[in-house]
């Protein structure tokens, strides 16, 4: 199917099409690229892909075709190193392709900030989520000791 679409447009020198591999090989093939391609749909702004936090700690730049108000474009926009453009826009998906091509060209495009995403790493995710569940469980004990000292009066 889409190598037929592909021969129509008469691009298939442009685009390879690849069969499915193991995860540690795709990771790799994706850290001797270029640039990195993401996909979010509109539909989805309220959640971040694992591929993107995968992407960041490849450290490429990505071309993030998604739009420019969920949580994905936010995401890219603090760490950097993105082109971001909307994913309904053919426009802009044109503009934006061909400005992120001619930046890897050159070796302009800049790359995710390496301090900015170590705030994204599973270690320190999983520290504010351990430093969240402790606040809770204080917040928890003390609301506990309020009600049984009421109680007791």
């Amino acid at each position: 199917m889409y190598r037929k679409l592909l021969a129509e447009r008469d691009i298939e020198d442009l685009i390879t099409l690849e069969p499915h591999m193991p995860y540690r090989q795709a990771l790799h093939e994706c850290a001797e690229a270029d640039g990195l391609l993401l996909f979010q749909a509109a539909d989805c702004d309220k959640q971040i892909p694992a591929k993107a936090y995968e992407y960041l700690r490849i450290g490429k730049p990505i071309l993030a075709l998604t739009t420019h108000t969920g949580d994905t474009a936010a995401l890219l926009r603090e760490v950097g190193g993105a082109t971001i453009v909307n994913i309904v826009s053919e426009d802009e998906i044109y503009e934006g392709l061909s400005s992120f091509v001619d930046g890897l060209r050159v070796g302009t495009h800049p790359v995710p900030d390496k301090v900015k995403i170590q705030r994204y790493t599973r270690e320190a995710q999983a520290g504010q989520l351990a430093k969240v569940l402790d606040e809770l469980k204080a917040v928890g004990h003390y609301e506990e000791k309020a009600r049984i000292e009421t109680v007791a009066k």
